[in-house]
This record gives structure tokens, sequence and C-alpha cells, in this order.
């Protein structure tokens, strides 16, 4: 709910001289509808400050002779049943202004509750959100630190990967080595089975030489 609006007493003053201008009763629901608002507690203060600048009538002691005087009694008497007639109105306002400042402090007295409950609910909204904070902290981190062994991870692979590459393109030139030590075998193993025919074959002729002596 918004605050009231903010009113001085220039305000009040000036409400409360329009309303009797027209003839009727400044009261303090009169004043407050009058200027649109504003805390019952405030405009009746300051209504208050300026009924004090409101003269009354006062009695002056006066010499007048007694038949006057029984005259003058009996019209003051009707002239003070007349001013009482506002001061009965004042009483009356004032205590319409007492019950509408009780009705006033309720309704304030309701908000402050209403205001207390919605910080208390606030207060563990925050700290359920700075739960969530330090929970998200911790998993940032470890992430973070995840990530950081997946990218070590990912540079061992890349190495690893180009150390089998360099071994692929070595491989056709491996190969061919390969296949020339295998034909050098090959003939070095068909020149010992020629040699050791041939020496066979010597051997065989030595000995038949040897048996015909």
């Amino acid at each position: 709910m918004g605050r009231e609006a903010t009113i001085n007493q220039e305000q009040i003053n000036a409400a409360a001289e329009a309303i009797k201008g027209a003839g009727q009763t400044p009261t303090l629901r009169a004043v407050r509808e009058k200027i649109g608002g504003g805390s019952m507690g405030t405009i009746s203060r300051m209504l208050q400050s300026w009924k004090d600048t409101q003269g009354r009538p006062t009695a002056q002691e006066v010499a007048i002779p007694p038949a006057l005087a029984r005259a003058i009694i009996d019209h003051m008497g009707m002239e003070i049943a007349q001013a009482k007639a506002p001061l009965i109105a004042d009483l009356a306002e004032s205590r319409q202004a007492t019950a509408d400042l009780a009705t006033e402090n309720e309704r304030q007295t309701k908000e402050i509750e209403d205001l207390t409950g919605q910080m208390a609910a606030l207060a563990e909204q925050k700290a359920a959100a700075d739960g969530r904070a330090a929970q998200l902290v911790a998993e940032l981190a470890a992430a973070r630190e995840e990530a950081g062994r997946e990218r070590r991870a990912a540079e061992e692979a890349r190495v690893e990967v180009a150390k089998a590459a360099l071994r692929l393109e070595a491989m056709p030139r491996l190969e061919a080595d390969l296949t020339l030590a295998r034909e050098a075998l090959e003939t070095e193993r068909l020149a010992r089975v020629a040699a050791e025919q041939s020496a066979a074959v010597a051997l065989a002729r030595l000995e038949e030489r040897g048996g015909h002596r």
C-alpha cells in the first residue's frame, strides 16, 4: 500500500476556510475529503491549530441597572445557548474524530502487521536465495575444475593423436623398408640354398673321386 500524500497547515487552513465560507462546519472528515486524502491524525492536529486561531465570543462584566441586567441576563442566556451549539458540534466532531482516529489506528496497525509478515516471508526467501546462491557457487567451482580436467585430457588426447598421425605417416616408408628387408632375406636364403646345393654337389664329386682311387 502506498504512503499517504504529504499535507501542510496551509492546505488545511484553506480547506477549512472554504468549508466555513460555504456555510458548513469544517469537520475532520469534511476537510479530509476537501484536500483529497491524508493521515487522519495529521489532519486532526492541523485542523485543531486552525480552530485555535478562530476567536470565540467572551463575556465582559459591565455596570448596568438591575432591570437592564435581568434583560441582559435573559438575552445572554439565549446567547449562551446559541454559543453552546458550536461547542456541542465541536464535541460531537471531536468524538467522531476520535472514532475516526481509532479506525485509522486499527488500519495502520493491520498494515504494520501485514508488512511485518511480508518482511518475515521476504527474510525466509532471502535466506533460501542465499543458500541456493552458495550452492550454485560451489557447483560452478566444481564445474570449472571438471572443465579444467577435461581440457587437460583433451590436450593429452590431441598429443596422442598427433603422435599416431606421425606414425601413420611413417607407415609407408616402414612398409617399404620391410619389403626390401624381406626381399633381401629371400635373396640371401636363395643364395644360401644354392650355395648349400653347390657344396653338396662338390662334396659328392670329391667322395666319388676318392672311391675310384
